[in-house]
C-alpha cells in the first residue's frame, strides 16, 4: 500500500470495496448472535457493548489503514460485528418495555428515528474532513459512540422489574399489556 503526500491512499476500486464492505460481513455475521446474547445477558448491555466496541474500533481506523489495507479490513470486520448485534438486541429490549399494542408504532419509530440519524450524519463527515482533515471524522465519531455508550449503561435497564425509578402505576400498566395485547380502559 502506498500512501500519498497529503496522507490519501492510493487503492484502485476493487481495494476501495473490499474495505467499504468489510463492516458488513460482520455485521451480517452476527445477527442470530445479537438476539440470543440479549436473551442470555440483556438487551442493555448487547447494544451498550455493541456500540462501545464498535466506537472504540472507530477510533482505532485512522491508524490501522496506516498499517495498511489488511489491518483496516480487520478491524471493520470486528466493527461490524459490534454494530450487527446490535439490531435484534433492539428488539429483545422493545419486546421487554413495550405493550404489545404499541410496538408496530415505536418499531416504525425507532426504524425511521434510525433513517432520520443517517439523514443529519451522512452530510458531517465531509464537513469535517473539509476543516480538519479526514482521520478526525472517525475520531468524532467514536468518541461520539463511546460517550452515547456511558450514557446508555447508566440510565437504560434491561426491563421495567429492574428499573429503579419508574412509578408502580408505569410499571404495572407495562407488565399488564407487555403480552396481552389489550389496551387499558383507563
Amino acid at each position: 500500500m502506498e500512501m500519498m503526500q497529503d496522507g490519501s491512499f492510493l487503492w484502485d476500486e476493487k481495494e476501495q470495496g473490499i474495505v467499504l464492505g468489510a463492516e458488513y460481513y460482520g455485521f451480517v455475521a452476527t445477527q442470530l448472535l445479537g438476539g440470543r446474547l440479549a436473551e442470555i445477558i440483556g438487551a442493555k448491555w448487547v447494544i451498550g457493548m455493541g456500540v462501545f466496541g464498535a466506537s472504540l474500533l472507530t477510533l482505532l481506523e485512522p491508524s490501522a489503514a496506516q498499517l495498511g489495507i489488511g489491518p483496516l479490513v480487520a478491524a471493520r470486520v470486528i466493527e461490524g460485528t459490534g454494530k450487527g448485534v446490535i439490531v435484534p438486541a433492539k428488539y429483545a429490549l422493545l419486546a421487554s418495555w413495550v405493550p404489545v399494542h404499541e410496538r408496530s408504532v415505536l418499531v416504525v419509530v425507532t426504524g425511521q428515528g434510525a433513517m432520520f440519524g443517517l439523514l443529519i450524519t451522512m452530510p458531517l463527515p465531509g464537513i469535517i474532513c473539509k476543516h480538519l482533515g479526514w482521520k478526525y471524522a472517525f475520531y468524532f465519531y467514536g468518541s461520539l459512540g463511546c460517550l452515547w455508550s456511558v450514557f446508555w449503561m447508566w440510565y437504560v435497564h434491561n426491563s421495567p422489574e429492574e428499573h429503579p425509578y419508574m412509578s408502580e402505576e408505569e410499571r404495572s400498566y407495562i407488565l399488564k399489556h407487555r403480552q396481552s395485547g389489550k389496551r387499558s380502559s383507563q
